[in-house]
C-alpha cells in the first residue's frame, strides 16, 4: 500500500513503461505485483531491460513533447 504501490499499479494499467520487480517470494507485494504483469527480475539479472524475459512489447513507443 501506499505511494509506491499505487505508482506501480497505475503503471501496470497504463503501460507508461515497463515495471520491473524483485522475484522474491518473501514479499506478498512482490508476487501481486508480478501476478499483475510486472516483470520478474532476480539477483542474476544483468540490467539488461531489453533482453528480460515479458519485456517485449506490441507497439513502439512515441518519445512525447513536454508541451503536448
Amino acid at each position: 500500500k501506499g505511494g509506491t504501490w499505487t505508482g506501480a499499479t497505475e503503471n501496470l494499467k497504463y503501460g507508461w513503461c515497463k515495471t520491473l520487480c524483485w522475484n522474491q517470494k518473501a514479499y506478498r507485494g512482490n508476487k501481486a505485483l508480478i501476478e499483475q504483469g510486472a516483470i520478474p527480475i532476480g539477483a542474476d539479472w544483468d540490467g539488461d531491460i531489453a533482453n528480460t524475459a515479458a519485456a517485449d512489447t506490441d507497439a513502439e513507443s512515441e518519445q512525447l513533447s513536454l508541451f503536448d
